[in-house]
């Protein structure tokens, strides 16, 4: 009976899961992108309060760093990047003579349907949709970082005290485990996507930076950020 009982918790549990993120799948983005911020950015809210601060000025600085890094990417990495790759665009008949059947003839069709107003809404619309969702990410962000380890206590409260170690064990393990990977797998892409840019920079090649951000944040997956780089 205890097992069955069990069985019909987690899945009357999961039921419900998959069914709010059925009905909130529209408003949903914001909270999961806010939510996966908190947890990358809460050990550096950690460390400040080990050295003294508050955990509400702790995440006020690290918010206000996020939001001016957010900021500079908005204002100045992003029109460059969406006017490099529009470039790029109009001159994929170039780099693909080789293949001027079906390629150049696709090109060409999306070259015709797309005037600069049309490129212009494009550009408008990619950044006011960033922009929202990163306002409401940093404000979902903040609050949680704030109240990180409330939260925290409050789940592991809700544990079955006879399971409760045994799950916080596998928990940490997995916390460092995907920590680790996820720094290691961003510090690559990041170093990669400067190192193709640079490189193409110099080299000559227009335009360096939708191309050298692509390779470097495919590089994730073996071969793959090379491969389409190239």
């Amino acid at each position: 009976m205890s097992a069955a009982r069990q069985i019909r918790f987690w899945l009357i549990g999961a039921i419900v899961f998959f069914l709010a993120l059925f009905v909130l799948k529209s408003v949903l983005l914001p909270f999961v992108l806010g939510m996966a911020i908190a947890y990358f950015f809460d050990p550096v809210c950690d460390r400040l309060e080990n050295l003294g601060w508050s955990r509400t000025l702790a995440t006020s600085a690290v918010t206000a760093v996020f939001i001016l890094l957010l900021i500079l990417l908005l204002v100045v990495v992003l029109p460059a990047v969406i006017g490099q790759l529009i470039e790029l665009m109009n001159q994929m008949p170039t780099y693909l003579e080789s293949l001027r059947g079906w390629v150049n003839a696709w090109v060409a069709r999306m070259r015709l349907e797309t005037d600069p107003v049309f490129i212009e809404k494009i550009r408008e619309s990619l950044s006011g949709s960033a922009g929202q969702i990163a306002s409401w990410a940093a404000v979902v962000a903040f609050y949680l970082l704030r109240d990180w380890d409330y939260l925290v206590e409050k789940i592991d409260s809700w544990l079955p005290r006879q399971h409760a170690p045994t799950i916080r064990e596998l928990a940490s393990q997995i916390d460092t485990m995907l920590a680790g990977w996820v720094r290691g797998v961003a510090m690559v892409c990041v170093i990669l996507a400067v190192f193709y840019c640079v490189g193409l920079s110099l080299v000559g090649h227009q335009p360096p930076l939708p191309v050298g951000i692509l390779a470097g944040s495919l590089s994730f997956i073996p071969v793959l950020g090379a491969a389409v780089g190239f």
